[in-house]
């Protein structure tokens, strides 16, 4: 999931929004391939941290964080104009989930 929102973050630093397509003229129509909602994303990260071992009072929360870190590391880069702002936020992502799984709460 850290590899989609990278991609995602990278097409936005060029211009670009995903799922978007450029047409005549400049604008952007959207292409309509995946119109994901944020409850369908937390929905989709929460049950994966259950499946992960997490208790369904803990994964909602830990959802919601993991998606607000996420969308900040996009605004961080589009503010820096580079990935790196991203990347590092992954890496903590990434070590707080293992914690999370580890029950270190």
């Amino acid at each position: 999931m850290l590899g989609l929102w990278r991609r995602a973050a990278a097409l936005r630093l060029r211009g670009r929004q995903p799922g978007h397509r450029r047409h005549r003229g400049g604008r952007q129509h959207a292409a309509g391939a995946l119109p994901l909602s944020y409850r369908a994303l937390a929905d989709t990260l929460r049950a994966g941290l259950e499946r992960g071992g997490l208790l369904p009072v803990d994964a909602a929360p830990a959802a919601a964080f993991l998606l607000a870190a996420l969308e900040g590391a996009q605004v961080l880069c589009r503010a820096c104009g580079d990935i790196g702002p991203f990347d590092a936020v992954a890496d903590q992502v990434r070590a707080r989930v293992a914690q999370l799984a580890a029950g270190e709460g």
